[in-house]
């Protein structure tokens, strides 16, 4: 993959405070899934961030790229990130074989 096929997303990390606490401040939008239903039709499963201008500038970016608004599904992993995890130590996709 080439350097501009990436898309760079915000995100906000504790680097530490007087009890040695590190990790995400914010639901990490970079764990996001893409699942397709029977018809074929997308949606993008993202971990909403609770912090508009980062949830607006990734709509910006995946708009770009041709996700439009009804595609995009941000979710609350807010208790997720409040427990020192992220929203992909819990994703898990059923496929069907090909």
């Amino acid at each position: 993959m080439d350097e501009n096929e990436f898309i760079r997303v915000p995100v906000l990390f504790n680097i530490g405070n007087v009890s040695g606490v590190k990790g995400s401040a914010l639901p990490n939008m970079v764990n996001m899934l893409v699942v397709k239903n029977e018809a074929g039709q997308r949606k993008l499963v993202v971990p909403d961030s609770f912090f508009d201008p980062f949830n607006d500038n990734l709509l910006e970016k995946l708009g770009a790229i041709g996700f439009v608004d009804p595609e995009v599904h941000f979710v609350n992993t807010i208790e997720t990130t409040a427990l020192g995890g992220e929203a992909h130590c819990a994703t898990n996709q059923k496929q069907k074989p090909q």
